[in-house]
């Protein structure tokens, strides 16, 4: 599972809802089943395994979330690897034409 209790995480896709996706939340707890009333009155429950119980500054909060579609926000460690610069196109190095030498006819 991506996330703990207590864990701040965002919303990522595949969540179904455009406008809830980067919306920062606290994990509670584990979803132990049944539905959850929100702040403004909505009721979200989801019957799928590995889901959670989420809270936050938003009316449309506590909800019922899947893991897969909450990403944490923690310190990954010392020997963490950014996501990001896997994602760069590694340069071409440089050549230098002055350390070619120069094509002899054969």
């Amino acid at each position: 599972m991506n996330c703990r209790p207590g864990d701040l995480a965002h919303i990522v896709a595949p969540y179904w809802d455009l406008e809830m996706r980067g919306l920062p939340v606290q994990v509670v707890d584990t979803h132990r089943g049944g539905p959850v009333r929100a702040k403004n009155g909505c009721i979200s429950h989801d019957r799928g395994r590995d889901c959670w119980l989420v809270d936050g500054h938003d009316d449309r909060l506590p909800m019922v979330i899947a893991d897969h579609c909450l990403r944490p926000i923690r310190d990954p460690g010392a020997d963490a690897v950014d996501e990001m610069v896997l994602r760069k196109p590694v340069p071409l190095p440089v050549i230098q034409p002055e350390l070619i030498p120069e094509r002899v006819p054969a």
